[in-house]
């Protein structure tokens, strides 16, 4: 239930869970959760990381693209 990946914040606001979140669709897809594993990282209490929330203006951004690309067509096909 994608309920799980929400904790109740303050009232109105809750906090998203992205790791669960992400461990949900990945199972959804079909991936064992044997093979999920979370680093358990946190940039907002890692002060050797960049983090918006806790920086605030003066940190930095960064972005990730994921692109899925058509396989070529294989030799004789």
């Amino acid at each position: 239930a994608p309920e799980r990946g929400f904790i109740p914040n303050r009232p109105g606001h809750w906090l998203a869970d992205l790791p669960l979140m992400a461990e949900m669709i990945l199972h959804e897809q079909g991936i064992h959760v044997d093979n999920i594993s979370n680093s358990g990282l946190s940039t907002f209490t890692r002060p050797d990381m960049h983090s918006a929330r806790r920086d605030g203006d003066a940190s930095g951004r960064m972005a990730t693209f994921v692109v899925l690309m058509p396989e070529p067509p294989q030799p004789g096909s």
